[in-house]
């Protein structure tokens, strides 16, 4: 390689071998200094109306061929089938129908998958379909024709239990539910606030059958939550259709410990199958034992009124079993 000089001469001074010049590694060159207006606009926010050169330039003039090519697609399918519906319509014929489609069906003889329009099954040679140009071809064997395709229904016995050894426990737990029963509660009745240790209550329920299958005879109710030291008595429950609505009671005895007591109560089926929403009730337990048998009226009564059981004692015993002047002594005080 030669130099030249500005005047077009050749520099003899310089002559750059041709071996060293073919192992010249191209990253050894110095870029080419990019224009100052170039290099500020790639730096420049893409949608800046100052900046016409750069990449997002291509790709909005693409994304707007692209979108023109795709309209112009649609508008000239749309006018294809309004000319063939008009076509149709002047001719007072209606419009073929779309030929059936056979997915998951072979032709055996020319290889069709799926095989589209008519298909032929053989009756004596077991998996061997036709399409319609072999069928017109000829068959040694008698064919059965199958225009649309057919879904297959297969009826299993299968365990909705064992659905979950199969990963299927989602479906398992929401085809369990749509086998039990449901109930709202429409009415019901509230147990005495104030009550001794052991003493009897009572409670009343009416329910509406909301579900899908009735609730099965000898259904009864247990106790989910509450104290241990107490008993529940009920007579089962009668069969109750779907929409029907039933009435059932409980006798059940309270807590034995002192202050507020809550039981929860559901109702199960003659299988032990937990059914509906839970059902309560909440009370107070107080111990009169210290509280002469007299008294023991006017202090319960008091107590139901927001007293504490050292007040009522107290204010009772003060007042010589006069609930009324007890009641002016605690307002007073």
């Amino acid at each position: 390689m030669k130099m030249m000089c500005a005047d077009g001469t050749e520099d003899v001074s310089f002559i750059a071998p041709a071996e060293e010049f073919e192992r010249m590694d191209l990253d050894e060159v110095a870029p080419e200094a990019v224009p100052e207006e170039e290099q500020k606009c790639e730096e420049e926010v893409p949608k800046s109306p100052r900046c016409k050169k750069g990449p997002w330039k291509k790709a909005m003039k693409h994304m707007k061929h692209m979108k023109g090519k795709f309209m112009n697609k649609m508008i000239g399918t749309l006018r294809q089938v309004i000319r063939e519906e008009l076509n149709f319509a002047l001719k007072n014929e209606e419009p073929p129908k779309p030929q059936a489609i056979h997915r998951g069906v072979m032709c055996d003889r020319c290889d069709m998958k799926p095989i589209i329009g008519n298909r032929y099954k053989c009756m004596t040679l077991p998996d061997f379909d036709l399409c319609q140009a072999c069928y017109d071809l000829g068959h040694e064997y008698e064919m059965a024709l199958i225009p649309e395709p057919q879904r297959a229904v297969m009826e299993l016995d299968i365990n909705v239990g064992d659905l979950k050894k199969f990963g299927f426990k989602n479906f398992a737990k929401k085809f369990n539910k749509l086998k039990k029963p449901k109930f709202q509660v429409e009415e019901f009745t509230h147990v005495k606030k104030i009550v001794t240790a052991g003493e009897e209550n009572n409670k009343t329920w009416t329910i509406k059958n909301t579900g899908r299958i009735p609730i099965p005879a000898g259904s009864q109710l247990i106790q989910v939550r509450g104290p241990t030291d107490t008993s529940i008595s009920m007579s089962p429950l009668d069969e109750v259709p779907v929409g029907e609505t039933a009435s059932f009671s409980i006798t059940f005895n309270s807590g034995s410990t002192p202050g507020n007591t809550r039981h929860v109560w559901k109702l199960v089926t003659p299988e032990g199958v937990k059914f509906g929403p839970r059902m309560g009730g909440s009370y107070n337990v107080i111990d009169l034992t210290s509280v002469p048998e007299e008294h023991r009226a006017n202090v319960e009564a008091l107590i139901s009124m927001g007293f504490t059981l050292e007040e009522a004692q107290a204010k009772i015993q003060e007042a010589n079993g006069d609930i009324g002047l007890a009641v002016s002594l605690m307002t007073r005080a």
